[in-house]
């Protein structure tokens, strides 16, 4: 209404304007009114709309600003749940269980092309009926299946090689679950069942009296009544049946680091990465081949470089798990690395001084500080670094980080123990005691680097015939087999792993029951002819049974003791030289007589050093020779009731032997003369007893009566450092413990 008012009032000043100007009158308003008259309207309209225009602008910004600051709002709550999910995904991940980490690490087997070959096997029961009746199977792969055929219920099981694990050998192992009723027993003890009505939980009938557990059941419980023979039972799983297949794509060895890292196709490849390793090896292995295609690296130089391609695949995998959703990529091998130790290998190379004091051997000792010592250097380089640090295995490890993690990291988010010394150290420990040595190249094969240790009882005793008065009334023979007879290696590289041994689903072969009720049997492996001494530099463990151990016997307690100023002696000494040289037991070229080698003697009185070739027993043979031909006062053989020439008599024909230098009469006269393998004994015998003398004053007295009070001390003490979770010091007394086994037999 206001605006045509005003519309109105314009229209009649416009008119009357017009009027006046029409009569021709100058009719002009003062130059200080004349805005005023023209401007009187358009003043107000400014105004309002101006104040119009203050308003919509004023809503504008309280709009913007509303609308920003929910949007801040959202984004910030967006942002906080992102962090919550990733926060709690990240907890998740570190806090995966054992259980977890076995079900991926298997799937991931699985995943990859990795192949469990099945185990067959029946119930021991004729009339078994399995409580399942439509042959429920489990996650491990064992599985229960009931038939019915001509009448009779037969029924089958069906499992396969799984991962368990077992904290008395310090983590995961190879395992077998069997479903409780398809335990071997012995029927014969079936009877013993009316007299247990009282024991309404009762674990079987196979069992004596005991309650029924709730959880996983240590076989410490179990008290079985009786049971067959192996001889009379069907194993479940025979000698050389294939347990499972790895393909190449999952076994590491040095050309899998080449292709990562060399091949020029590779988006990893690292600059001169193949020259610079191959440098740093052959200045510290001169006589090695460093990286040289054309030569087969040394063992302790593959353990080197692959570690190194773990350490990174370990890094990648570390921080994946902790920075969860920020677009990195997790390492291929990263449900592998979760099973493998997180903790040093306690081999002999990470031994302390009070360590290696226990162990009160100098040769072992001085071997652990050589190995530590040099992989220091090879990893830090020397401590004046006057190498450089591009001349060190840590600089060479750090490119390889960087260009297998790329942009996806921020260097500032590396810690420093993915490319730290103890990372280093780690893993080449775990190459050193997991990886297989076939055609003199080391393969990293998971699964089957998780077997556990356990001697072959392969052994075929008879007794000795003309049985001394000193124990020793059996021999035993050791029938050797290959280690590639159970780890074939196939035409596209992939690594078939078979047992080694028949396994038997009875009561003996039971490690612990779980809480479903499946029997679970520990899977075992024999590693070879191989002496304790290498399980603890390589391995970090001693076994307690070990058929191939022998202690070391030094020279000094092998040859008589000089007389001052004999001649005579000094004579036989030089006709001794002169034997051994004929017979090639000593360096054909030596001058000088350094004494003959220590040795390494078994329970059974095998020399190591006497090898396995017939008719040639290098280490006896000379210490018959020099007990012949040195020891004046040795145990007269005329004294033991047999028909022996005098002692006197054979030396005498030794030195005609070795006189007429014909190498025939040598050996006859001089190493295998009448009586000469007994006489090795002895000596033997002696030296072990001198070395408890050292290890014990008077400890000889205790043993003859049936109780080694030494032997108790250091039981007592091993059970100690295992209980504080010493592992070193425990491994040093279990050496010792053995070593003490030996010589006192």
């Amino acid at each position: 209404r206001t605006m045509k008012k005003k519309s109105k009032s314009r229209k009649a000043d416009a008119s009357r304007t017009h009027a006046t100007k029409h009569k021709g009158e100058t009719n002009l308003p003062p130059a200080s009114s004349s805005p005023q008259v023209s401007s009187s309207w358009p003043v107000t309209e400014i105004v309002f709309l101006a104040a119009v225009l203050i308003v919509i602008s004023i809503v504008a910004v309280i709009f913007k600003i509303s609308v920003l600051t929910n949007h801040q709002s959202l984004s910030d709550s967006f942002e906080e749940t992102n962090g919550i999910n990733k926060q709690k995904l990240q907890n998740r991940i570190s806090r995966k269980s054992k259980r977890e980490k076995r079900e991926a690490f298997l799937n991931w087997l699985q995943r990859n092309g990795g192949v469990f070959h099945p185990i067959d096997f029946e119930s021991p029961s004729k009339n078994f009926k399995n409580s399942s009746e439509n042959g429920d199977s489990n996650i491990d792969g064992s599985s229960t299946d009931t038939e019915d055929n001509d009448g009779r219920d037969s029924s089958l099981s069906t499992s396969r090689v799984t991962l368990e694990e077992f904290p008395s050998f310090g983590g995961w192992g190879l395992a077998l679950f069997v479903p409780r009723n398809f335990i071997s027993i012995d029927n014969s003890q079936n009877q013993n069942q009316s007299n247990q009505n009282e024991c309404r939980n009762s674990v079987d009938k196979d069992f004596q009296c005991i309650n029924e557990p709730s959880g996983d059941t240590s076989p410490s419980i179990l008290q079985p009544a009786s049971s067959s023979t192996s001889n009379e039972k069907n194993p479940i799983i025979h000698h050389l049946d294939p347990l499972f297949t790895i393909p190449t794509s999952m076994i590491l060895s040095v050309q899998s680091v080449l292709d990562t890292y060399v091949d020029s196709t590779s988006p990893f490849r690292v600059p001169n990465f193949e020259i610079r390793v191959h440098r740093i090896l052959t200045n510290s292995f001169p006589s090695g081949p460093g990286l040289d295609p054309r030569r087969i690296m040394g063992l302790v130089e593959q353990d080197i470089v692959l570690g190194m391609y773990l350490m990174v695949e370990e890094c990648q995998h570390h921080l994946y798990e902790k920075h969860v959703g920020s677009g990195g990529k997790d390492s291929y091998w990263g449900p592998y690395l979760d099973v493998l130790p997180q903790y040093l290998i306690p081999r002999l190379d990470t031994f302390s001084d009070e360590e290696y004091a226990v162990l009160g051997d100098t040769m072992l000792e001085a071997e652990g500080r050589r190995s530590k010592r040099l992989l220091e250097i090879l990893y830090l380089g020397t401590k004046s670094g006057s190498d450089g640090d591009e001349n060190t295995l840590q600089s060479i490890v750090r490119e390889m980080i960087q260009t297998k993690l790329g942009s996806s990291i921020r260097p500032s988010d590396i810690p420093s123990s993915c490319f730290s010394f103890e990372t280093f150290h780690r893993f080449v420990a775990i190459i050193s005691s997991r990886a297989m040595v076939l055609k003199g190249v080391k393969h990293l094969t998971p699964l089957a680097e998780m077997i556990n240790y356990k001697s072959k009882e392969t052994y075929l005793h008879e007794m000795d015939p003309k049985n001394d008065d000193e124990r020793c009334d059996t021999k035993a023979k050791w029938i050797p087999t290959p280690f590639d007879l159970y780890h074939t290696l196939s035409d596209d590289n992939s690594i078939t792993v078979r047992s080694d041994r028949d396994v038997f689903a009875d009561v003996s072969s039971i490690d612990h029951f779980k809480a479903d009720g499946n029997a679970v049997i520990h899977l075992y492996e024999d590693y070879g002819p191989v002496d304790s001494s290498l399980f603890l530099q390589a391995h970090g463990f001693v076994p307690d049974e070990n058929p191939h151990h022998c202690a070391i016997v030094p020279k000094s307690l092998l040859l008589p003791n000089e007389k001052s100023g004999d001649s005579s002696h000094q004579k036989n000494a030089r006709h001794l030289f002169q034997a051994l040289k004929t017979l090639k037991l000593v360096y054909p070229g030596a001058e000088v007589f350094d004494g003959i080698e220590d040795v390494c003697v078994k329970q059974n009185l095998e020399i190591t050093e006497d090898g396995s070739t017939v008719g040639r027993k290098r280490a006896s043979d000379s210490i018959a020779i020099a007990t012949l031909l040195l020891d004046d006062n040795a145990v007269a053989l005329e004294t033991e009731g047999d028909s022996f020439p005098s002692w006197s008599v054979l030396k005498q024909y030794c030195i005609n032997a070795i006189n007429s230098g014909d190498v025939e009469r040598i050996e006859i006269r001089c190493a295998r003369y009448p009586g000469s393998d007994k006489l090795v004994r002895r000596v033997l015998r002696k030296a072990a007893r001198a070395l408890i003398r050292e290890d014990d004053s008077g400890i000889e007295m205790v043993i003859d009566s049936g109780n080694d009070s030494k032997m108790d001390q250091l039981r007592s003490q091993l059970l100690e450092a295992r209980e504080h979770g010493k592992e070193q010091l425990a491994i040093a007394l279990q050496f010792r413990i053995e070593e003490r086994k030996i010589l006192v037999s």
